[in-house]
């Protein structure tokens, strides 16, 4: 495709500037224009699919990344929540004066164009049909061809000026009526989520004097046209408008009707949804009018309520109560109280009538960062793409590690550790060796079950096998999620399982009796991916087997250092220790990264590695402890290894 240089204007979004592109090139709309790229028009690209953008259409990547919208985009004109992907409404004067989309007409709460203070349009004034983002023209109808420059204009609001004007970061008259905060400078990232919580939880609505309850459990809905649109803003400023007067008496009606005796029983939930989503300093003129309300009128208990409050907005306090750690956490007192007395947790236990713990600031953000790292079930399935079954099935197999309660930190819920899962995918995706497939071979994770006339123990058979790189990717799909993506030739699966029905297999208590491992070693390097086994279930119970091949390998890639430390009669850790100056480490597990607990192993190329430091001692070390018509023992062996690493 031959491009030509085409200007992006500063309040351009992105879709907006590829209908320019294609204009510009004689096409008829954006998805013929992407085609061109393998892409189809999309609310969001992916970093990905940035990159191949930016150069195909030799543009800063920067740029496009910058108004791309996202769940978390610092401008809340591009919070992919708010963004409307069907309709494309207009204001008439605007593109009379410049023909291009501005981006602020994406967002679903903004109903107004402050630059002319009008309202916008997103239907035809001939034919009454929606204006889509997939028309073929911008300024007239797709439809009946009605110029829409010609559109009849209607003023805005000022409900609609004033909340259009903050989501889009400019100073206008309206904006100025709205709370301090919000009234000047840029808009806050999450904005539009603020303003979707009171339409949902506070609208007020002055009924014949009255203050209407809001709707039960009323969830705000994404807006269909323009005049839902407006209905929502309409919500909002009804809180908003002459800023505290109605939220107040919203608040007072609350506390006469309501019964309980907290906050939450009498106000309803809404109160615990703001603390939860919102940062109180942030919206520091919602935060104080509902704390200065509540003191004034408010008759039941609020010493729960200020704990809370206190806990989330002060920085200088130290030290904090089991009920406010747990309401921090989302946890219990008495799981915050036990977890101290049992020393699980760092905290100072008060004794007396009434004892009591107490916790350090920084061991809940300790804590909160140990909870960040463990995931649940459900959200370790999010970030691989996988189904239920599938995750239990690779847990089943050994592949995936589910973290026992004993071995978590204390108050952490989740079972998956996220380094773990990055890791497991980072193995599957960077092993992977693309090459072309017929497409009836090709499989993905999911599709690799009993349905495939696979057995259990197969299928721990073929999980284990990618999880350590034996059987690799040949296929990725673009844009997939985790390691939903990946695809795997069948045949190569069947070959290793038709290889693998012949070969010998050893029970691990065969390593234990002949070999004089310890049980609890072999267990460890088998949980560690040091030595690599085979299941097959027999009635209710798994059978674990270790394959020759595996123990072969095994034998020749590492050595045990209980084994090495025996036969020179010392310990091993002496052993490791004058190892250390060659760089010699116990070997890693390749699952977890870490080396195993029990049964401590070393690889042999390291051995050797760090005999050759010092190979001017090898031959003085050698006739000082070995004769030559006797040969080097295996204890001149093991001290030949030891002196030429130390």
């Amino acid at each position: 495709m031959t491009l030509i240089q085409l200007e992006p204007h500063p309040d351009e979004p992105v879709h907006g500037y590829f209908y320019r592109y294609a204009q510009a090139l004689g096409l008829s709309d954006i998805k013929s224009f992407l085609k061109g790229a393998s892409l189809t028009p999309k609310v969001s690209y992916t970093p990905e699919q940035i990159e191949s953008l930016a150069t195909n259409l030799l543009l800063d990547a920067e740029w496009l990344q910058g108004r791309n919208p996202g769940s978390s985009h610092p401008n809340p004109l591009y919070a992919l929540r708010f963004q409307r992907s069907k309709l494309s409404p207009v204001c008439p004067l605007c593109i009379a004066e410049a023909a291009y989309c501005r981006a602020a007409w994406d967002h679903d709460l903004v109903t107004a164009c402050t630059r002319h203070g009008i309202e916008l349009v997103d239907r035809c004034e001939s034919c009454d049909e929606l204006i889509t983002r997939d028309r073929q023209c911008l300024l007239s109808c797709r439809c009946c061809g009605f110029d829409l420059r010609t559109s009849a204009v209607v003023a805005a609001t000022t409900g609609d000026l004033a909340i259009s004007a903050l989501l889009a970061s400019e100073n206008v008259q309206a904006r100025g009526l709205l709370p301090a905060g919000l009234s000047t400078g840029p808009a806050p990232d999450d904005a539009g989520d603020f303003l979707n919580y009171l339409a949902s939880h506070l609208q007020v609505q002055l009924v014949a004097g009255t203050i209407a309850q809001p709707e039960s459990n009323r969830r705000a809905r994404r807006p269909k046209d323009l005049s839902e649109s407006k209905s929502e803003v309409k919500r909002i400023w009804s809180v908003l408008d002459e800023w505290p007067r109605n939220f107040e008496s919203f608040m007072r009606e609350r506390i006469r009707t309501g019964t309980g005796r907290s906050v939450s029983d009498r106000l309803g939930n809404w109160v615990n949804v703001y603390f939860r989503q919102f940062d109180p300093e942030r919206y520091e003129f919602f935060s104080d009018v509902l704390t200065q309300t509540l003191s004034q009128h408010f008759d039941g208990h609020l010493e729960r309520f200020f704990r809370t409050k206190e806990l989330k907005r002060t920085r200088s306090k130290e030290w904090y109560t089991a009920s406010e750690v747990a309401s921090a956490l989302n946890s219990t007192p008495g799981l915050v109280t036990a977890a101290v007395e049992e020393r699980r947790l760092a905290g100072r236990l008060h004794a007396g009538a009434l004892r009591y713990v107490t916790v350090h600031r920084d061991t809940i953000d300790a804590i909160k960062q140990e909870r960040s790292n463990y995931l649940t079930a459900s959200e370790a399935r999010s970030v691989l793409g996988i189904s239920k079954s599938l995750l239990q099935r690779l847990v089943n197999a050994g592949v995936l590690a589910e973290t026992i309660k004993s071995e978590m930190p204390p108050l952490v819920l989740g079972k998956f550790r996220l380094p773990d899962l990055q890791a497991f995918q980072q193995r599957l995706v960077g092993s992977a060796r693309l090459r072309r497939v017929a497409e009836e071979y090709l499989v993905g994770l999911q599709d690799i079950c009993a349905k495939r006339g696979l057995s259990e123990a197969q299928l721990a058979t073929v999980y284990i096998d990618i999880a350590e790189g034996r059987v690799r990717a040949v296929k990725r799909v673009v844009g997939s999620v985790g390691v939903s993506g990946l695809r795997f030739d069948l045949r190569e699966i069947q070959e290793r399982l038709t290889f693998e029905s012949h070969e010998p297999m050893l029970l691990k208590y065969d390593l234990v009796n002949y070999g004089g491992w310890k049980a609890d070693d072999v267990k460890a390097w088998i949980k560690g991916g040091f030595l690599e086994i085979r299941r097959e279930k027999r009635g209710d119970k798994w059978v674990e087997h270790v394959p020759l091949s595996s123990l072969i390998k095994f034998m020749t890639q590492y050595c045990v250092l209980s084994d090495a430390s025996e036969s020179l009669g010392t310990s091993t850790n002496y052993l490791l220790k004058t190892l250390q100056p060659a760089k010699i480490e116990a070997a890693t597990s390749p699952i977890s990264g870490r080396r195993p607990a029990r049964g401590l192993l070393v690889e042999n190329r390291e051995l050797i590695r760090g005999a050759q430091l010092r190979k001017a001692s090898l031959k003085a070390l050698a006739d000082r402890h070995c004769r030559p018509d006797k040969g080097a023992s295996s204890a001149c062996v093991g001290s030949f290894i030891m002196n030429s690493a130390g």
